[in-house]
């Protein structure tokens, strides 16, 4: 499931690491990098963790 922008900015104060994983097809933002992403079907070793 995508991450909201009210999830991220919750998360800003938090002191661990937090990674997010970005796909570079459609632009959406994972908290988990998935094996498959279903909305486009670009395969999860493409996506960009942050």
């Amino acid at each position: 499931m995508p991450v909201s922008i009210k999830e991220t900015l919750a998360n800003l104060n938090n002191k661990e690491e937090v990674f997010y994983y970005l796909c570079p097809v459609c632009g959406n933002i994972e908290k988990e990098r998935p094996e498959r992403y279903l909305m486009c079907n670009v395969p999860g070793s493409k996506f960009i963790k942050y």
